[in-house]
């Protein structure tokens, strides 16, 4: 299986990984490619180092557009794919995008401190996975407004738009991140970076939307004090199997916590994990073969290596399998699995 890695820095990169770990590390050219995503056939990439600060790029299956995620100034994107390029000789290309549409949120929120809040910030775009009632022929995703403590509600059919009358209002001062849904009991998870909380939200229909549980991780299995430093939620991931989420912590008492999923839906803190410094990401693989999500976890750690974590048949995190150290001082930030 070949991989992607974005980074922070100068390269991306592919390699080969296996059941006996990573081999063939190829670098290419290319700053910040912090998201990359195989998608129609072509590799696509966004780069934070822009004005707009692009942080997420969102595919849409069974069409040619992806959505990004423009954290730098509170904006999504609307691209088609139209062509390729790249070096021919690495068998690997990253694909032109083409822009479509824009839509631009306003909005603010009470943390001031480093301008985190002072206007909308959009961190993740993502499809929702079942009909919504009234919606119609279109597909509906939600965008997280970090900066306005909201999640937005986009539609995408004959035009790229919001539906503004529609929007979840998530805690004052939370910075909304990262989403997941659980399509079995209609519940959306959202992850909070500054309140360093997990949210489960009823979501049924637009006008059935509560909130059920509200969890601090800021010291779910932490060791040690916390001190002056305040920890971070990076990254959030449903299990395919749907029984457990994993969720990252950085800056202090860093990795991955596993939460288990009720048969109602709601989560129960499990696990600890600790990771390399500043997990921001995480991606479940296989490694012999079996269904995706069975195996390993990959984390992404910034500031130190791509690490593989093999999981056991109850989904706690074992042993780290292998380890990827990438050279000229670039930061591994995201997995992505070529087609």
């Amino acid at each position: 299986m070949k991989l992607a890695i974005g980074t922070y820095g100068a390269n991306w990169y592919t390699v080969d990984f296996s059941d006996r770990g990573f081999s063939n590390l190829e670098a290419h050219s290319g700053r910040d490619f912090s998201c990359i995503r195989s998608f129609n056939g072509g590799v696509y990439a966004v780069t934070e180092n822009s004005a707009e600060g692009p942080c997420y790029l969102t595919p849409v299956e069974g069409t040619q557009y992806l959505i990004a995620s423009n954290f730098g100034s509170g904006s999504v994107d609307l691209f088609a794919a139209v062509s390729m390029s790249g070096n021919q000789d690495s068998g690997v290309f990253i694909s032109s995008l083409e822009k479509r549409g824009e839509i631009q949120f306003r909005g603010s929120g009470p943390v001031t401190e480093n301008n985190r809040q002072i206007h909308s910030r959009v961190h993740q775009v993502v499809q929702i996975p079942w009909e919504m009632e009234g919606a119609g022929d279109v597909r509906l995703f939600l965008a997280t407004d970090f900066g306005s403590d909201a999640i937005r509600v986009l539609c995408l059919g004959e035009k790229f738009d919001t539906l503004s009358r529609y929007k979840i209002e998530t805690p004052a001062g939370s910075g909304p991140r990262h989403l997941a849904f659980n399509s079995e009991h209609k519940l959306l998870y959202c992850l909070c970076e500054i309140s360093n909380e997990l949210l489960v939200y009823s979501f049924s229909g637009f006008e059935n939307i509560r909130l059920l549980q509200r969890i601090d991780i800021s010291k779910l299995g932490a060791n040690g004090e916390v001190g002056e430093l305040k920890p971070a939620a990076g990254d959030m991931l449903l299990h395919p199997f749907g029984g457990w989420l994993y969720a990252t912590r950085r800056i202090v008492n860093e990795g991955v916590l596993k939460f288990d999923v009720g048969e109602d839906g709601l989560l129960f803190f499990s696990s600890f994990v600790a990771t390399g410094k500043h997990p921001r990401s995480l991606r479940f693989m296989s490694t012999a073969g079996s269904m995706v999500g069975s195996d390993v976890l990959f984390v992404s750690c910034k500031d130190e290596a791509v690490q593989v974590f093999s999981l056991d048949d109850k989904g706690n995190l074992q042993g780290e399998l292998f380890r990827l150290e990438l050279p000229y001082g670039d930061m591994p930030v995201w997995v992505e699995p070529l087609r």
